[in-house]
């Protein structure tokens, strides 16, 4: 026997609603965090031990570790966005099947 299943549309766009807002965040601490690095420069220097740190042995050095850290959190905050958007559209769907149906009844 199959169990049933319940969808309330209106819970959906709240969750929908949570969803943008984790990617809005994630997308405000990017932007913060980037501000504050870029602001602050090269402060390890350009000698031999700063362009050791900033370059490791030429991808594990901070540099490449700030740009994967970016890549890697701005897809973070699309896919929250994306799954944010896909359930506002499947609230729509149930909420239309719903007085679809209910229209049958009457």
């Amino acid at each position: 026997m199959t169990e049933r299943v319940e969808v309330t549309p209106d819970l959906q766009r709240r969750a929908a609603a949570k969803a943008q807002g984790v990617s809005d965040r994630i997308t405000h601490a990017l932007t913060t965090l980037k501000s504050a690095t870029d602001s602050r420069g090269t402060p390890w220097g350009n000698d031999e031990y700063g362009e050791g740190f900033a370059k490791g042995d030429g991808t594990n050095g901070y540099e490449a570790a700030r740009e994967n850290l970016k890549e890697l959190t701005g897809s973070l905050a699309d896919h929250s966005g994306d799954h944010s958007e896909g359930q506002q559209r499947s609230a729509g769907f149930h909420a239309d099947t719903e007085h679809g149906s209910a229209d049958q009844f009457r």
